[in-house]
């Protein structure tokens, strides 16, 4: 989109914040998935063409391949670059996260670089993309895929996916927007061609592949990619794997993932992400925990640590904004969620708020 026509077109979007404009980020799996041709974002190639003469000036400069001038000039769009992000991008970013979606907000991105010297010319916009989201991770060997047991997200910091995205409040595995069916073309049109793409690129993949989906009508479509476990998806997935992880994780590190045999229990878990008051805004942190105990008393449950530390007294305190997840296991869904929350009621401290409506979409189907 010509810069001349991103006040008209962004004017369009405003009342469709899906369409909100995606910002550069470095995804060589998502470069896999535009050269080897399988469904993600439509903006992929655009960004990957722009990252790689970045990658390459990077590596130049780190590799001690830019003369005295050129390492001047580096540090000094590296200074720019800075003052940029820490005084346009992260308080644009800011309101955009706490749903101010005006073409004010969104021009701010794209004009606010001007002190760089790389006024933005081209603006970037991705497709809506209508459905539910999942995330598919799997296992990896740098040849074949396993795909784990489809989780779900909860990313918006109120109930009914109101208020301002966080980092999760919650996720409940299995996932039934993803069938058996489904997970099988994510596997077949999704993850193994990203593994061969990734091979044939000269970076063959060794472990934890997780895939961001939009489930739409068209079939299901890449919204990220991540090298790693995904937080809160972990929380629901592992607790209902039957295999040890180890012996997996060395299948993976050898190449031999074609002779393993990954078994998973017939039942559901669900996690709730207790919160510091204020999360995803501005929180306190030190205060007093209680109820661990009792909480973890509950059948089927468990109770991981994300952001606490020891008090004074060597009780638990808060000590950032996604405090604990609460887990519960059951051999139904709806048995899980009535435990996590019987489990989660124990726990106080100040401030403390959580969803209360992890799963309730799965659970009206």
């Amino acid at each position: 989109i010509p810069m001349r026509d991103v006040a008209q077109v962004i004017g369009k979007f405003e009342n469709n914040y899906a369409d909100a404009l995606r910002g550069f980020q470095h995804d060589p799996a998502g470069k896999v998935a535009t050269l080897h041709n399988h469904p993600t974002s439509e903006h992929t190639e655009r960004i990957v063409k722009t990252q790689k003469e970045m990658d390459q000036i990077w590596a130049d400069y780190l590799a001690g391949g830019l003369d005295p001038e050129e390492e001047r000039l580096a540090r000094e769009f590296a200074e720019k670059r800075k003052r940029y992000e820490d005084t346009v991008v992260n308080p644009a970013l800011k309101a955009l996260q706490a749903g101010d979606f005006s073409k004010e907000a969104m021009m701010a991105l794209l004009t606010g670089n001007r002190d760089l010297g790389l006024e933005t010319r081209r603006a970037l916009g991705g497709p809506c993309l209508v459905g539910e989201e999942a995330s598919v991770l799997a296992f990896c060997d740098g040849e074949r895929v396993i795909p784990m047991l489809a989780a779900q997200d909860h990313k918006r910091v109120f109930d009914a996916d109101q208020g301002p995205n966080t980092g999760g409040m919650g996720a409940y595995a299995p996932a039934p927007v993803v069938t058996e069916a489904l997970l099988e073309r994510i596997q077949e049109e999704i993850l193994e061609p990203t593994l061969r793409g990734m091979a044939a690129e000269g970076s063959p993949y060794r472990g934890v592949l997780y895939a961001g989906l939009m489930i739409t009508a068209q079939g299901p479509k890449v919204i990220e990619y991540n090298c790693r476990f995904g937080d809160p998806e972990t929380q629901v997935i592992l607790p209902l794997l039957e295999t040890d992880l180890v012996e997996i994780a060395f299948a993976c590190i050898e190449g031999r993932l074609d002779a393993a045999r990954i078994w998973w229990k017939t039942m559901s878990a669900v996690c709730v992400v207790l919160a510091a008051g204020g999360y995803p805004g501005d929180y306190a942190k030190g205060q007093a925990i209680s109820g661990l105990e009792a909480a973890e008393k509950q059948p089927g449950v468990m109770v991981w640590h994300a952001a606490t530390a020891a008090g004074a007294d060597g009780h638990f305190v808060t000590a950032g904004g996604r405090v604990l997840s609460v887990i519960a296991v059951g051999d139904t869904l709806a048995e899980a969620v009535e435990r996590v929350y019987a489990a989660a009621e124990k726990i106080k401290f100040d401030h403390m708020h959580y969803r209360r409506d992890i799963a309730a979409r799965a659970l009206r189907r």
